[in-house]
């Protein structure tokens, strides 16, 4: 009876070798790789650079690809927000990007964005209909890192405010050495909000008084908001 035994054991033994070796056989062959990769939410103007990073996964079994390694390849667009990557053994991938959304275009410099989360980067092809950012030259440096002379997150709140508002026509948004904010139309027209706060109040007033007087941006008048309470109509102004 016990010799019956081993031989059982012995045979057990054999076949989950046997099973073992065919899984690792299976996991580990190129079989596995990645011949498939549906990509959801990439842009036009990233399709390119996406495509050759994930040539990697090329002849790669599943179970030996990096996935941290290979998202930072796809982080290195300042614009991508966030990357997740899945893959499995039946040559199946997935990869989901996400971008940072731009608010507004930097003027005079090609291609760059200011971004929802408050910080200026090259964008190839950016969206139609955002209004231009002027800065004052000290504004950016040559990274196109942010001074900190002005408050980017009530920028960006001003941007996306003034757009989706779209009151003033020919919308550029400049701000100075100080941090005050003018909202321009063309070079007929301004709306001077000062200091970056009190938004939801001024941009009330914006909508009230131009509403009542919409042809107020076409006549060379500018409209003061430092004191949202107290707007004040004039003739623009030269410098600010």
């Amino acid at each position: 009876m016990a010799r019956k035994r081993k031989r059982r054991l012995r045979s057990g033994v054999v076949w989950i070798l046997v099973l073992i070796n065919v899984a690792c056989g299976l996991v580990f062959s190129p079989v596995t790789a990645a011949t498939h990769v549906r990509v959801y939410g990439a842009r036009p103007s990233d399709q390119a650079r996406i495509t050759r990073e994930l040539q990697w996964l090329n002849d790669r079994p599943c179970v030996t690809v990096d996935k941290p390694s290979v998202e930072e390849q796809i982080y290195r667009n300042a614009l991508v927000k966030s990357v997740d990557l899945s893959q499995n053994v039946f040559g199946r991938a997935e990869l989901k990007v996400e971008y940072y959304r731009p608010v507004a275009i930097l003027k005079n410099a090609q291609n760059c964005v200011l971004t929802e989360a408050g910080f200026i980067c090259a964008a190839p092809n950016p969206p139609a209909g955002l209004p231009l950012l002027e800065l004052y030259p000290e504004g950016t440096g040559p990274d196109f890192s942010l001074s900190m002379t002005w408050e980017p997150a009530n920028v960006v709140d001003i941007c996306d405010r003034a757009t989706k508002q779209g009151i003033i026509k020919n919308l550029s948004i400049a701000i100075t050495r100080n941090g005050s904010v003018c909202l321009n139309s063309g070079g007929t027209g301004r709306v001077v909000l000062g200091a970056p706060d009190e938004l939801e109040e001024k941009f009330d007033q914006i909508q009230k008084i131009l509403t009542a007087e919409p042809d107020l941006m076409a006549q060379g008048k500018e409209l003061v908001l430092i004191a949202p309470r107290k707007p004040v109509t004039r003739p623009m102004q030269a410098n600010l």
